[in-house]
């Protein structure tokens, strides 16, 4: 209690309480510091989980933008295909699908 601490305070010589303010200033900057370090542990776990969101997100965008675009090969080379099975010429499937003669040919093959 309030009252405790002050008798005891007055008690004591003028160097003893000079040693208990100097330690009690030593106590609170020790707890600020711990506190400083798990504030800072704390921002970094923030960090770190906010920085594994947006990277996880942006790998999920980028995966959904590569699907789409090889689903978008997927489906020129078998139009390709079934264009070659009609006897269409390569020149043409070319403009048709954009794909390149090479692929064409290698479809040609199968």
């Amino acid at each position: 209690d309030m009252e405790e601490a002050m008798n005891y305070f007055t008690k004591l010589s003028k160097d003893e309480r000079m040693q208990e303010l100097a330690y009690d200033e030593y106590r609170r900057k020790i707890d600020y510091r711990l506190d400083k370090q798990d504030w800072e542990e704390k921002g970094r776990k923030k960090g770190r989980k906010e920085g594994m969101q947006e990277g996880i997100q942006r790998g999920i965008e980028k995966g959904r933008k590569q699907g789409i675009e090889e689903g978008r090969q997927a489906e020129k080379r078998e139009q390709a295909f079934k264009l070659l099975k009609l006897g269409i010429d390569i020149s043409t499937i070319i403009k048709v699908t954009s794909l390149s003669k090479s692929k064409i040919l290698k479809l040609k093959k199968k």
